[in-house]
């Protein structure tokens, strides 16, 4: 068996027999191959892809446990550059995995924090330096391609926007009406504020279509984004023109949506609705409602009904809510200082001039998704991809997001 390795000194290095071969020229198609040890006169050559021939004999007993311990050092730097899973987990399974095949040989491998440094150098040299500054971005090569080679890139101008056209022409079919955008800070690479996806959602599955980077999350930015998304559009013969987006409670994205899609229903995350009226009472000081749901306290168990009753609005005739929300306060007028909850409920999303429309958050005769929680199992899994790290390197970002979209 035969396996080529690389020294520390970046040369090729054979394992052939239990023995240890360094490079000794190369004549044509034939790779002259001369013992590891200096002091024997061991030969073999290999011509073209077929097995090597030993030409002159070793001086010394061949080392199995040598040899093994090259195979080891290099399928774990191997794994180290190709992966982005943590390098102390790849350690360890390679540990485990030599240990099942090879249990004679583990006490003679190094151990993590001896090889520590080498690892952390592996897996930085298998990406470009990351930039400083957005100014410094260049993605250029494998860095623009899908694995496959396919063109991934699709701007680069203020922000990055990657994907395929492939991707680009399936948001505008049918069966494509309904798209999801969603930002996220903490996978967003260094020196971008915030990674913004568009996903289409069928059968329940989240599929992610589009990844930009963003500069921040002010308006200008986001109207920028999906002025180039339409010219992209344009540009390749694709309409883009969605019945319906979903998007969080983010006033500079959802102005900037309705700017440049007009067609498009805009409709906020019913669970995100529900999320600022939970949050909002626990700021208040009713967190004991919530905590201790058996509670049978009166005033508690009153929180709890009208948070049900809140919620609910979302899914009442819109010309109703008005007057509903009217009687849910008389309702509950008894709480105790609960003024500044109906004063914030009616600011925010009850009055004809409240922060936020009643048009986005009011689910009533909806029949398409209410909420784009599908967006969070996809979150969660590209962080694990990226090892949780805040803020990733820029380069193993793009890896992250080419093994997402294969």
């Amino acid at each position: 068996m035969l396996t080529i390795v690389e020294s520390k000194r970046k040369k090729p290095t054979l394992l052939f027999d239990n023995y240890r071969y360094t490079q000794d020229k190369i004549k044509n198609t034939t790779i002259y191959w001369k013992c590891a040890n200096r002091s024997c006169s061991g030969r073999a050559l290999q011509q073209d892809s077929n097995p090597p021939k030993m030409t002159k004999p070793h001086n010394h007993e061949s080392n199995e446990v040598q040899c093994k311990v090259e195979e080891f050092r290099m399928n774990l730097k191997r794994r180290i550059e190709d992966s982005l899973r943590p390098i102390k987990k790849i350690y360890r399974e390679e540990i485990i995995a030599l240990h099942t095949t090879s249990p004679h040989v583990t006490p003679f491998t190094p151990m993590f924090h001896e090889m520590k440094t080498s690892l952390y150098n592996a897996r930085n040299s298998s990406y470009p330096p990351a930039p400083r500054d957005i100014n410094d971005v260049k993605i250029e090569g494998i860095w623009s391609k899908t694995l496959n080679g396919e063109l991934f890139l699709l701007h680069t101008l203020k922000h990055s926007i990657f994907g395929t056209l492939e991707s680009l022409k399936q948001l505008s079919e049918c069966d494509y009406d309904h798209l999801f955008f969603d930002g996220t800070f903490k996978s967003c690479p260094s020196p971008f504020y915030q990674l913004y996806s568009v996903h289409s959602v069928i059968n329940d599955l989240s599929t992610p279509k589009l990844y930009t980077s963003l500069s921040d999350k002010q308006g200008p930015t986001y109207i920028s984004l999906f002025n180039s998304l339409l010219n992209l559009c344009h540009v390749n013969g694709i309409c883009l023109n969605p019945k319906f987006v979903t998007i969080d409670f983010e006033q500079a994205a959802i102005n900037a949506l309705k700017l440049i899609f007009l067609n498009a229903i805009v409709k906020a995350c019913n669970f995100h609705f529900n999320k600022c009226i939970y949050t909002k009472l626990q700021e208040l000081g009713f967190q004991s409602a919530f905590i201790n749901k058996k509670s049978t306290d009166i005033n508690e168990i009153n929180v709890r009904n009208l948070y049900k009753k809140t919620c609910a609005l979302a899914f009442m005739p819109p010309q109703e809510i008005s007057k509903l929300w009217v009687m849910i306060m008389d309702e509950y007028q008894d709480i105790d200082n609960i003024d500044a909850f109906y004063d914030y409920l009616t600011n925010t999303w009850i009055d004809n001039d409240a922060l936020f429309d009643y048009t986005l958050w009011n689910y009533y005769d909806f029949e398409s998704l209410r909420t784009n929680n599908n967006l969070e199992g996809w979150h969660h899994r590209l962080n694990n991809d990226l090892n949780n790290v805040v803020h990733p390197h820029f380069y193993m970002f793009i890896r992250a997001i080419q093994n997402d979209y294969a």
